[in-house]
């Protein structure tokens, strides 16, 4: 049928109604309306792995028309990972998130070590790991919980100071879990308002995909410090989270440690892949007499086609083949509804080969029920899989203090992408860098400068850059925000240089170079008196003060530093304290020049 005339209608009121079909769809004053359709993701699958393999218990539902699992098979570790909060009477439960890495980790120990102590599973699971992020303030309130099934930790908003437009600045960018930031917000405006803190002349939401940022813009000569203090004492940006590791054992509650808990899982699994082999079992000796029968059928085959035909029906046909052939009665069956195409030769192979497969089979589905432990290599091997698969970085830091949150290492790694990334921990700088990436070491305290071919400078802190990656378009090159001057040089021989301290407020790419067909190869971070070094694609090498270019202005364009001949272009600047040093020259073609690099010429060929 088609659409033959569509015409506006007025408003009809639609009413929820319940429709005995497998349609997924009503209709309503002529109108059809369909159901929205929703989907699982791939790990909420991993719970119902293998539950058609009568691996749990089902029993009816409310009104019995069906039946529901008493518990799923849960290939991943749910309860661990994501965690549960409710109340009952009398009871309550609050078991926080955790990293499925460090998780999964502490599954596979205990598997291997079931004598081991709830302190030593605390080197894998460090503490809970929340979705949102944050800081939690020291770990006595992680190891209480964990020893003992109760305890209190204190989360913390991620902030940090910065300046935009020469104005002070906090930026929020991690709220503590189940914090609402809207709420938040109203109660920071409202402590302003109140004047019960002071220092703050305006806040604002500047949330996006990127993720979350509250900027609280703070007056002239307001102590940030002090004010972000009072936010965290006077608001949500610091609360506390009570631990409670109560489950269902059994069907009787119980406060479990982590160790115990840990071990629950286990055993469930223990019984999932019990079960789910003793299955798998039936099922392959099932299949396996069903071939055994046809063995029997294609060895006599002549003898059993004449039965066949002689028989009145197939229930007489049936019960001569079960005498002669000392067959059961499902193997009389599927002799006599099997094809004839399977007496070819090639079908009889076939059902060799899937015999000799099933006999195998069988043997190593009889030796895991009758070993503990190949049922408990197979969880570890489970448990690594959604490891490998769904792990990802820890998103919630563990700090004793705040000084020391701030003091830390950290790495930023950039490749020849533009690609950054930030690691918390240590890392082989050596195996990094074979792999084309630029490695800075920083604190927290730090922040980094990042320019690109553009001319364009970003500033960034550290808390900005996400562990999983951040690309900066055309990026050329990374630093920690420290020194006098930057000193850059594009494709065409134009240098320029630009005191750092008239960077400070720049924010979200900043354009510190006039480019008319022109790009930005090689920036240095120089301290005003260093020796400068120009190379050029065809070999051409300039060598000058750092003082001879003068200190410009963002908008400035830069002077000529260099002449270059047809098709010659500059490719790299570096920099050296002191009068003669080495220059090392690679080529396309794989050779490699040493020159000497003196005051005696300023400009000459390697």
């Amino acid at each position: 049928s088609k659409v033959v005339e569509i015409e506006e209608g007025e408003s009809k009121p639609v009413y929820s109604i319940r429709v005995l079909s497998d349609c997924h769809s009503f209709v309503a004053n002529g109108i059809i309306n369909h159901n929205t359709e929703a989907r699982l993701s791939k790990i909420a699958e991993e719970m119902l792995v293998d539950i058609e393999k009568d691996t749990v218990d089902f029993v009816p539902n409310f009104d019995e028309s069906l039946k529901e699992p008493v518990v799923l098979p849960a290939k991943f570790p749910n309860l661990l990972a994501n965690g549960s909060s409710g109340i009952a009477v009398g009871m309550t439960t609050n078991i926080p998130p955790h990293n499925l890495k460090e998780v999964c980790d502490a599954i596979v120990y205990l598997i291997e070590n079931p004598d081991c102590s709830v302190d030593e599973l605390l080197n894998f699971i460090k503490g809970p790991d929340f979705p949102t992020g944050g800081i939690i303030l020291g770990t006595s309130g992680i190891k209480k919980a964990y020893r003992t099934g109760r305890g209190i930790i204190k989360v913390r908003a991620k902030a940090f100071f910065d300046k935009i437009e020469r104005k002070k600045v906090i930026i929020i960018r991690e709220f503590p879990y189940q914090v609402n930031k809207a709420r938040v917000i109203e109660q920071i405006a409202r402590l302003v308002r109140d004047k019960k803190i002071e220092g703050i002349s305006d806040i604002r939401d500047e949330s996006d995909k990127e993720g979350i940022r509250v900027v609280i813009e703070l007056k002239h000569n307001a102590d940030e410090k002090k004010i972000l203090e009072e936010l965290y004492s006077k608001t949500q940006l610091e609360v506390s989270y009570g631990i409670i590791l109560l489950a269902l054992v059994d069907n009787e509650p119980r406060i479990l440690n982590i160790k115990d808990l840990i071990f629950e899982y286990i055993k469930h699994r223990r019984e999932v892949v019990r079960r789910r082999t003793n299955f798998e079992l039936k099922n392959a000796e099932k299949r396996a007499h069903i071939l055994e029968g046809f063995l029997v059928a294609l060895k006599n085959i002549d003898r059993v086609i004449e039965i066949i035909k002689k028989a009145k029906d197939p229930s007489e046909a049936k019960k001569v083949i079960i005498k002669e052939f000392s067959l059961s009665e499902e193997q009389a069956k599927a002799i006599l509804e099997m094809r004839l195409q399977r007496l070819t030769s090639i079908e009889r192979d076939n059902i060799l080969k899937e015999h000799e497969e099933l006999k195998k089979k069988i043997k190593e589905y009889k030796e895991i029920l009758s070993n503990p432990k190949r049922i408990d290599e197979i969880i570890k091997k489970e448990v690594l899989e959604i490891k490998e698969k769904y792990g990802d970085d820890r998103k919630t830091s563990i700090v004793t203090d705040m000084e020391e949150y701030a003091d830390r290492g950290l790495y930023i790694l950039m490749n020849k992408n533009g690609a950054i990334k930030r690691i918390e921990n240590k890392i082989n700088i050596r195996e990094k860098a074979l792999k084309g990436y630029k490695c800075i070491k920083i604190s927290g305290r730090d922040r980094i400068l990042v320019v690109n071919k553009k001319g364009k400078a970003y500033i960034i802190n550290p808390e900005e850059i996400p562990e999983k990656g951040k690309k900066i378009k055309d990026a050329i090159d990374i630093f920690k925000f420290e020194g006098n001057y930057i000193t850059m040089v594009t494709k065409e021989g134009t240098i320029k240089r630009i005191a750092l301290k008239d960077l400070s407020d720049i924010k979200k790419g900043a354009s510190i170079i006039k480019l008319v067909d022109d790009e930005v190869v090689s920036v240095k971070i120089t301290n005003g008196g260093e020796i400068l070094t120009l190379s050029t694609k065809f070999g051409m090498v300039a060598r000058f003060s750092e003082e001879e270019v003068r200190p410009m202005q963002r908008a400035a364009r830069g002077v000529k530093a260099i002449d270059l001949i047809v098709r010659d272009n500059v490719i790299s600047l570096d920099s050296s304290i002191g009068s003669d040093f080495y220059l090392v020259t690679f080529t396309e073609k794989g050779f490699i020049v040493k020159s000497i690099i003196s005051n005696d010429k300023d400009e000459f060929i390697v």
